[in-house]
């Protein structure tokens, strides 16, 4: 993607227009789907059911913030949201209900041209993602706790599901990944195969178009690390690139980063990277900690083993430049929180009160980001670290970081944190060509001030991007306070 504006440390960004809603104005649930032509859409869901069906309201608007027009889809009562996609043309919404009864809609984001298909699930059926190409869906899933993948036809509503993982190779399997493969129209599937404890194989695994599993490249053997995290990527017509992460043992948290090769079916190589290998991984530590840690990996060095850290990384597909390829990762652990429950029984007519805690997840904390570099032949050229704290800790894994431009001589990021949005522009040779920190979520009003925000920061088109949230907004001068859902315009 290569865009007009400059990459100058110099640029300054600025608020171009603003939007914004009193939250609590009878819908919540605010999400915004964006489309590089200019246009962007807010959905909201009403707070109560009205005969019987709950609204989900979609408003269109144009490169200025103007509204251009609205619609809206009924969901009956007794269904839910199970599943979601969305790309740079449409919203993908999977609706389903305890009778396996679905209803799947289809809005196109330019225009809001909506269309809805009704059908039946399999039965015992659990979604667990979904994709959407051209006009098939496809959804991970599984049924009676075996793994399969299912498709839509999205013109006729038909269902297909495929042979079960489980069935084709071992009975402890799972998917941790699938692509789709835009070129040919199929889908690839990667899988973990379990030989005996401790141990797994990794294949990446073509479904065609009717839904069946074919044929299958092995990437790592028994024996060999545990992948937590895979994408691909097409560089000929027989070759495949892959990155990701790894693990010494079976669990979901990465020691490391890997990079493979595989030509007419058949691996070429593949290499381990461990995180504490990384020039710059742990950069985002205090000195002492990065001591201690440095101590402890020297320390198993010279008694001949590895020493490693655990860290769960969200990964990004993989960037093809020049004589190489790019991965980015982001960092984040799980957090929770105590819950108090309070019992009352009686014993001898005495009322006796007891109070326990159950510990509940409280969404995801991220701590900090790497991009690194590789090699056409996998090997680790450079790589650098850096901070990120959000505002909000999501509740699903998700990537905070957008790619907002790429030339033949650089790539540009951007995340939103909090009140402030960071800029990083980095050449290939690993040198940090711009890094900015610019306060942004302002209301356009001197008097106005914001004392809580959550917020998201995305790319959009040529020079701008869209932040969005809720805040807590108070006018200094006539002291008046208020809570909203806004959209601000941002430009470089």
């Amino acid at each position: 993607m290569c865009i007009s504006f400059s990459l100058s440390a110099s640029a300054q960004m600025n608020l171009e227009n603003r939007i914004e809603f009193e939250l609590k104005n009878g819908f919540s649930n605010e999400k915004i789907y964006k489309s590089p032509n200019k246009f962007f859409v807010i959905e909201a869901s009403a707070d109560k059911k009205e005969q019987n069906k709950r609204e989900i309201k979609y408003d269109l608007y144009d490169g200025d913030l103007k509204t251009i027009k609205s619609t809206s889809v009924y969901v009956p009562t007794g269904m839910y949201e199970a599943v979601h996609y969305n790309d740079d043309t449409c919203i993908y919404k999977l609706y389903r209900n305890v009778k396996q009864e679905f209803m799947l809609s289809k809005i196109r984001i330019d225009d809001l041209k909506t269309s809805v298909k009704e059908g039946t699930l399999p039965k015992g059926i659990y979604l667990k993602d979904m994709k959407v190409m051209g006009n098939k869906a496809w959804f991970e899933s599984t049924i009676k706790k075996k793994t399969c993948l299912m498709q839509i036809d999205l013109l006729t509503a038909k269902t297909q599901v495929s042979d079960f993982v489980e069935n084709q190779w071992s009975k402890k399997s799972n998917i941790i990944n699938y692509q789709l493969d835009k070129n040919s129209g199929e889908l690839l599937m990667f899988v973990n195969k379990f030989i005996k404890k401790g141990s797994c194989e990794l294949s990446q695994v073509r479904v065609n178009e009717t839904c069946e599993l074919c044929d299958n490249v092995q990437l790592t053997g028994t024996g060999d690390k545990i992948i937590t995290s895979v994408s691909g990527c097409k560089v000929a017509d027989s070759t495949m690139v892959y990155t990701g992460t790894y693990s010494g043992k079976y669990r979901s948290i990465s020691e490391g980063m890997f990079f493979a090769e595989s030509a007419n079916k058949k691996l070429n190589y593949i290499n381990y990277v461990n995180f504490l290998d990384m020039e710059n991984f742990l950069s985002y530590m205090p000195e002492k900690k990065q001591d201690k840690i440095q101590k402890k990996k020297n320390k198993a060095e010279n008694s001949g083993k590895e020493f490693s850290i655990s860290y769960n990384i969200a990964t990004h597909d993989i960037i093809a430049v020049n004589g190489g390829y790019i991965l980015i990762g982001e960092a984040y652990y799980p957090t929770y929180t105590s819950v108090a429950h309070t019992t009352t029984s009686f014993a001898n007519g005495v009322a006796m009160t007891q109070t326990y805690y159950t510990s509940v997840f409280n969404g995801y904390e991220y701590t900090h980001a790497f991009i690194a570099r590789f090699s056409d032949k996998g090997e680790l050229l450079w790589d650098q670290c850096f901070e990120m704290h959000p505002f909000s800790k999501p509740m699903y894994v998700k990537h905070f970081i957008k790619i907002s431009e790429q030339t033949e001589n650089d790539i540009a990021m951007i995340f939103a944190s909090g009140n402030y949005v960071f800029s990083k522009v980095f050449n290939y040779d690993g040198k940090i060509i711009s890094d900015k920190k610019v306060e942004l979520i302002t209301t356009g009003k001197d008097t106005e001030k914001t004392n809580w925000t959550t917020s998201n920061a995305d790319y959009w088109f040529d020079n701008n991007f869209l932040v969005y949230g809720s805040q807590r907004v108070k006018d200094t001068e006539d002291k008046s306070r208020r809570k909203v859902f806004f959209v601000n315009k941002m430009s470089f």
